[in-house]
């Protein structure tokens, strides 16, 4: 998603390059002009893309950013002056962290060389503006909390006196909390909600009511009531529907913890319900698309441990692995993130048959090398327009006792 230009681009020709299939290079491929143009690539800065010198570097520059992430990057942009007839566009051989392959993200035609920028137009001031840090901290005896308001809305910290923080920090991406929702599954449009700034409407010592614009894809408002309270935070997620029509979705609260391959994230059974555990597959391609994930019994994965009392994912064996997702059914909504012996425990109660998403696994864990979440999701609601919807969830930071690892979701489920 686009956010933010220098301006000398504004206003030009704008061509948006095939993205072909992410994970493979991105292919060359050319334009024809009819009339002698510069043409200007605006480049992913993952590598260098290893233009020949025909190409000069601008410092101009498009800021953008991933559907749901926090974190801006600034593209790198090239000019070439190129007579009138077939004009190539050279591919990308560079890598993000995930594998992701680089690729030009747009081509734009001016007939003549921009100027250069302003002063804080250039790639630098336009990131360093978007990245801009705003939150409110909140604080309640030992408790503290912050509360992230830009560049976009999270729960970036969480603590208890002494013990220690972990949330993603706010320089991770994934960090700390967000809402994300189904419809009724996960769909590019889920997390759109969470890349929105937030604003204040009402604030005290220990509590804040934070609310976004309508996110204009999805036509949602996101909400947030964020309280400390005797030994616990409480978070009321709210989506409400500014679209015409009633929408059938569900509130979806991800935690992501601070060290991936040093903690584990813990799914407990509710007393008396053994629900499967079940292994979870990619999302629908599409916005809208009839497919949702693959759900089927939890496979053999390394790090994952189906105990009597719950799910466990241990981050500490799993160096080297492929990402996994899993989750359980279970009415008490108890989860945690653990770290030696600490634990930060999230309840998000969900009663009764609901429908919940995917399969009605309320509670989900995912994990890869560089990211551990805890995730609740709500039951599927018809939205009428206007209406709003709510998601409960508590957290609380609880010293564990020396514990072997099949011990944990029985010792997270007695925190209730």
């Amino acid at each position: 998603m686009v956010e933010s230009a220098s301006e000398g681009l504004l206003g030009l020709t704008c061509i948006v390059p095939p993205s072909g299939d992410w994970q493979q290079p991105a292919l060359p491929w050319s334009i024809r002009l009819d009339r002698p143009a510069w043409v200007l690539l605006s480049v992913q800065p993952l590598k260098d893309p290893e233009l020949d010198p025909s190409w000069q570097a601008l410092p101009h520059s498009v800021a953008w950013r991933f559907g749901g992430s926090a974190r801006f990057h600034g593209d790198l942009m090239y000019a070439k002056r190129c007579e009138a007839g077939v004009v190539g566009i050279p591919g990308h051989a560079g890598r993000s962290p995930y594998g992701f392959r680089a690729r030009p993200h747009l081509v734009l035609i001016a007939p003549e060389l921009p100027a250069p920028p302003q002063p804080g137009q250039d790639r630098a001031a336009l990131l360093a503006e978007l990245q801009r840090i705003e939150s409110i901290e909140l604080t309640a005896g030992t408790l503290r909390a912050t509360v992230q308001l830009k560049p976009a809305l999270r729960l970036t910290a969480f603590s208890d006196g002494d013990r220690p923080q972990l949330l993603a920090p706010s320089s991770a991406d994934p960090c700390g909390v967000r809402t994300w929702f189904m419809e009724p599954f996960q769909d590019p449009r889920s997390p759109l909600l969470s890349s929105r700034r937030a604003r204040c409407t009402e604030r005290g010592p220990a509590q804040v009511q934070v609310t976004t614009d309508v996110d204009p894809v999805s036509g949602l408002e996101l909400l947030w009531d964020v309280r400390l309270e005797a030994g616990r935070l409480r978070l009321r997620h709210g989506l409400r529907n500014h679209g015409p029509t009633a929408r059938h979705l569900a509130i979806w609260s991800l935690v992501a913890g601070i060290e991936p391959l040093g903690m584990r994230s813990v799914l407990a059974r509710s007393p008396g319900i053994q629900a499967p555990a079940m292994g979870l597959r990619p999302m629908a391609k599409e916005a809208g698309a009839e497919s949702g994930p693959i759900i089927e019994p939890l496979p053999t994965v390394v790090g994952c441990q189906d105990l009597t009392d719950g799910l466990v994912i241990d981050g500490t064996a799993r160096a080297g692995c492929w990402q996994c997702k899993s989750g359980l059914r279970s009415p008490d909504g108890i989860a945690a993130l653990t770290l030696g012996r600490t634990a930060l425990v999230s309840r998000a109660p969900a009663p009764g048959e609901g429908p919940y998403p995917e399969g009605g696994l309320n509670l989900t864990t995912y994990h890869s090398e560089t990211v551990i979440e805890v995730e609740h999701v709500g039951p599927l609601v018809d939205l009428a327009p206007g209406a709003c919807t709510w998601l409960e969830q508590e957290l609380s930071l609880r010293d564990l006792p020396e514990h072997a690892l099949a011990d944990l979701p029985g010792l997270i489920a007695a925190t209730r």
